[in-house]
């Protein structure tokens, strides 16, 4: 990938305050449903909740777009300078909630940009036409299935063996052994999660899912260095590491999905599955797979003419090319700029900051 001029570190922060609008967003938005669903039980009937619900499916979609490409910004090195920074905010604030890693997700987005169009080798080209979405079936938006099978197919990318995946060992099977482990204990605490619901019991929240953090997490200790997943790509820190990072991530949540049934008398789970899980399967899914393929409408063609600026209105940029999305011919030339720079740069492509 052809390397830009670094921005000036002070211009980096605004990735920052824009992740900031993003989750005082998404949190209005869900507060405000929240309140609605209880407010509901004593004013209107109960398939009132079911408008309300699909309304804030379609407002925090496209934010959850936003996190994506931001995430995008962090595999790519630029959403901070400081690559620390850039792989813990990249991790903890735009992948982790998605529960993949900005080193995972580096894989699919730096193949995409390495060998754009690539039937073989572009993950993203490769995701989409196995899951039935390249060409374009608009219809298939309605098939939760397909849906569900790309994110499945996003997220065990680097797990399936795959020869001709830039990335991976030559005639190496990717290790499963930490995923698996990761999946068991995923299940097992919703499986948890959704007992105490049914029946609340402080005493357990208190001492069962931090006890099973430790035992995991000192599982993960002990596990060979081969159990997790390696490649090519060189990693910040490592494999287990990352690891340890998101079972705790996802022991937070857990905990504070845990508590607010507790307190609140609702399940925290099912609001999670509502009000998160339902629009980043739908409506952001739906906005990730239209941009692509409008940047990219031209796949048949020879690969280097398949990416495009756009001329695009104030409404489709709302909606599906945010943070200068329309500019992909931009940031197919300059993968290093951050997102903020390319109105600039698509101008005068010599132009040195």
């Amino acid at each position: 990938m052809e390397d830009s001029p670094a921005p000036p570190m002070s211009a980096q922060w605004r990735n920052m305050f824009v992740l900031a609008i993003i989750y005082g967003y998404i949190a209005i938005i869900v507060l405000g449903a929240l309140w609605f669903f209880r407010w509901r039980e004593t004013e209107l009937p109960w398939w009132t909740d079911i408008p309300v619900g699909f309304l804030a499916i379609f407002l925090i979609g496209p934010a959850q777009h936003r996190l994506f490409l931001l995430g995008q910004e962090a595999c790519l090195g630029v959403l901070f300078r400081n690559r620390w920074l850039n792989e813990l905010a990249g991790d903890w604030l735009t992948h982790f909630p998605f529960s993949t890693s900005t080193h995972h997700m580096r894989h699919i987005v730096r193949s995409h940009y390495e060998f754009p169009n690539d039937p073989e080798r572009d993950a993203e080209l490769i995701i989409a036409g196995k899951a039935g979405f390249w060409p374009l079936k608009p219809v298939r938006f309605l098939r939760m299935t397909a849906l569900l099978r790309w994110h499945s197919l996003r997220a065990n990318y680097n797990f399936s063996a795959n020869p001709n995946n830039p990335y991976q060992e030559p005639g190496e099977r990717p290790p499963k052994v930490a995923l698996r482990i990761g999946t068991a204990y995923v299940l097992i605490m919703f499986a948890i999660l959704i007992g105490l619901y049914l029946s609340p019991n402080w005493w357990v929240l208190v001492f069962l899912p931090p006890s099973m953090w430790v035992v995991t997490c000192f599982i993960f200790l002990l596990l060979p260095g081969r159990c997790f997943h390696q490649s090519r790509l060189k990693s910040v820190y490592s494999p287990r590491f990352r690891t340890l990072m998101q079972i705790t991530f996802i022991t937070l949540v857990n905990l504070g999905l845990g508590w607010s049934s507790y307190f609140t008398g609702r399940s925290g789970i099912l609001n999670y599955i509502a009000l998160w899980v339902a629009p980043m399967v739908t409506t952001c899914t739906w906005a990730m797979l239209l941009r692509q393929w409008r940047q990219h409408a031209g796949r048949e063609q020879e690969a280097a003419k398949c990416t495009a600026n756009i001329s695009s209105n104030w409404l489709r940029r709302l909606l599906v090319f945010p943070l200068n999305q329309h500019l992909h011919q931009t940031k197919h030339d300059f993968p290093e700029t951050p997102w903020y720079h390319l109105p600039r740069l698509a101008q005068n492509p010599t132009r040195i900051r």
